[in-house]
């Protein structure tokens, strides 16, 4: 499913994959470490649902929404290949928050609980922008 035998920095890679309840499956992980710093991590995540649907019920049921912002490690670092909206490669196209996180921000705005915004993002461009879901 996710197949990269090139000598890289530490990535990120995945690959969706759709079970039935009831069948069994073989799993096979091979790994190569080609120098220093190489990981191996097999991950497991069941689908949960919308996470922003997830995210807008649990504040509607607080006093305040605390949303934590901004470009995670699997974003920024360098050798990576980062196939999302706002980056190049491993370049930053754009410094406005990834669409997920600002479509997040104005539906927690759109809720009328008082917002608190911490973001995680190295660019003083962006607080201006933030200021408007505050």
């Amino acid at each position: 499913m996710v197949e990269d035998w090139t000598r890289h920095a530490p990535l990120t890679k995945t690959a969706a994959v759709t079970l039935e309840k009831g069948r069994h499956y073989s799993l096979k992980l091979e790994y190569f470490q080609g120098g220093g710093g190489a990981v191996a991590k097999l991950v497991w995540a069941g689908n949960e649902g919308d996470p922003l649907t997830k995210a807008i019920t649990a504040v509607r049921h607080a006093d305040v929404a605390v949303a934590v912002v901004g470009i995670t490690s699997d974003l920024g670092g360098e050798e990576m290949n980062v196939q999302v909206a706002g980056f190049k490669g491993r370049d930053r196209t754009s410094i406005d928050l990834p669409q997920e996180e600002e479509a997040l921000l104005q539906a927690v705005k759109a809720t009328g609980k008082p917002l608190i915004v911490m973001c995680e993002i190295p660019a003083s461009a962006m607080v201006t922008k933030l200021c408007k879901f505050i």
